[in-house]
C-alpha cells in the first residue's frame, strides 16, 4: 500500500533516496571554486638555445617584504599554441626565489619520456600534480637579483631563453618550444612584458552546497555560478567565461566512468572546459556557451545549451529527476575557474529505488497487481520485485 500511495501522489518520490541539505561555508571533495586575476611580469623571451639544444626558462619570484613569499606556487608547463602533439624536447627550469617556495608542477602536452632539470633555491621543493620525469638540483650560488641571475645562468647553462620577475603571485603558465617571431637574445635590461609567460593570483572562494560518496561507474554534478568578475558592469555588458578543470584525484589513475556536469550560470556567464586523465563519456549541461575544446583525446563530448529556470534545492530536484542520483551541488557568488576532481575508483553504491522516480514508476506498474473490492483497492507486488538490486 505504501508503494501504492508513493506512485498515485506523488509525494515523497523525490524526496527520497540522496536529499541534498544546502550547507552554508561548505568544503566540497570535487568542487574547488577559484578566482585567478591574471597579468603579465616583466622579463624577456627568446629563441636562443642553451648547452645541448636545451631552452632554459627562469623564474626569479621577488619578495616583497621578509615574509611575503607564498606558501606553494603552481608551475603548469604547456607548449605554444602553434605546437601541435607532445612536446618531447628537453628543458632547463631556474626556479630562483628570496624565501622556500613550494613549486607544484603541472603539465599538459610535455612527454614524460623526456627527464626535464628543475634548479631551485636552498631550502624550496618541487612536487608533481602530473607524471613529467625531472632531475632536481639546490643550488646556494643563485643571485636573487635579476640582472645578475641572468649573467649566472648564461654562463651556467649556455643561454637565457626567457626569464620572468614576479611577485604577490600563486599560479604561472609556462609556455615552452621555439616561437621564430622572437629576437635571437633574451635582452632583460630592456625589459618587456613576457609572452612566454602569464602569471596570476589565485583566491578560493566560500561555497555552499552538498555531496555524496562517489560512484563507480557514474558521477552527476551541479556547478551554480553567479559572477565571474569583480568589476560591476563585467557580467551584464560583456559576457565572462568560466574555466572548468576536469581531473582526476589520482594522477597515476585515468577516470573511465561516465560523469554528468550541470552548469548553471547568470549574467551571459560562458564555459570553457578542459580535462586531464579523464577517458569518459562526458554529459554536459549548460546555460551560455560551453567550449568544449580542452577536452583531452580519449573521452567522448556531448554538450547541449538549455534554459535552466531552477536554482538551489530546486535545480537538484529537476536534476535529480532527469539523470538519477546527484553525486555534488556547489553554488559559488564569485569564480572563473573550477576545478572538478573525480575520484577515479569511486564505491558500488547501493541505489535507492527513488533515486529515479520515471524509472521507479515505470518498473512498478509492469509487476504490480490491482484488485477491487467493496471495501477497498488491494495493491501486491510480488516479494521478488520488491528487493533492492544495485
Amino acid at each position: 500500500m505504501l508503494l501504492a500511495i508513493l506512485m498515485f501522489t506523488g509525494i515523497g518520490v523525490i524526496a527520497a533516496g540522496n536529499s541534498c541539505t544546502i550547507k552554508d561555508n561548505f568544503k566540497s571533495p570535487y568542487v574547488i571554486p577559484q578566482y585567478e586575476q591574471t597579468s603579465a611580469p616583466h622579463g624577456c623571451a627568446s629563441r636562443t638555445l642553451g648547452h645541448g639544444s636545451k631552452e632554459v626558462r627562469a623564474v626569479n619570484y621577488i619578495s616583497q617584504g621578509s615574509n611575503s613569499a607564498p606558501v606553494e606556487i603552481k608551475l603548469h608547463l604547456e607548449p605554444l599554441k602553434l605546437i601541435t602533439g607532445l612536446f618531447i624536447n628537453k628543458l632547463v627550469i631556474i626556479l630562483s626565489s628570496t624565501h622556500p617556495i613550494t613549486w607544484r608542477v603541472s603539465t599538459r602536452q610535455i612527454s614524460n619520456q623526456t627527464k626535464q632539470l628543475f634548479v631551485l633555491s636552498p631550502g624550496s621543493r618541487l612536487l608533481k600534480d602530473s607524471r613529467i620525469r625531472t632531475k632536481v638540483l639546490k643550488s646556494d650560488e643563485m643571485p636573487n637579483n635579476s640582472l645578475l641571475l641572468f649573467d649566472w645562468i648564461k654562463n651556467k647553462y649556455g643561454a637565457v631563453t626567457s626569464l620572468a620577475e614576479v611577485s604577490q603571485i600563486n599560479r604561472i603558465v609556462q609556455s615552452v618550444g621555439i616561437d621564430d617571431r622572437l629576437p635571437n637574445e633574451c635582452d632583460f635590461e630592456k625589459s618587456s612584458k613576457s609572452t612566454a609567460i602569464q602569471v596570476s593570483k589565485i583566491q578560493l572562494q566560500p561555497m555552499k552546497g552538498c555531496a555524496f560518496p562517489p560512484d563507480r561507474s557514474r558521477e552527476v554534478h551541479i556547478i551554480e555560478v553567479h559572477r565571474a568578475s569583480t568589476y560591476p558592469l563585467a557580467d551584464s555588458a560583456f559576457t565572462t567565461t568560466v574555466d572548468v578543470r576536469i581531473r582526476s584525484k589520482n594522477v597515476a589513475v585515468a577516470v573511465r566512468k561516465s560523469l554528468v556536469i550541470v552548469l548553471k550560470g547568470y549574467s551571459g556567464l560562458n564555459w570553457k572546459l578542459s580535462s586531464q586523465n579523464i577517458y569518459s563519456s562526458i554529459n554536459v549541461i549548460g546555460t551560455g556557451d560551453i567550449d568544449t575544446s580542452g577536452i583531452a583525446a580519449g573521452a567522448s563530448v556531448k554538450s547541449s545549451v538549455e534554459t535552466v529556470g531552477e536554482f538551489g534545492d530546486k535545480l537538484v530536484t529537476f536534476v535529480k529527476q532527469r539523470f538519477g542520483a546527484v553525486t555534488s551541488y556547489t553554488d559559488v557568488t564569485l569564480a572563473n575557474m573550477i576545478e572538478l576532481v573525480i575520484d577515479p575508483a569511486g564505491k558500488k553504491l547501493t541505489r535507492s529505488p527513488f533515486s529515479h522516480p520515471q524509472q521507479t514508476l515505470s518498473a512498478i506498474r509492469d509487476v504490480m497487481a490491482l484488485s477491487c473490492y467493496r471495501s477497498g483497492l488491494k495493491v501486491s507486488l510480488p516479494k521478488k520485485s520488491a528487493r533492492m538490486k544495485n
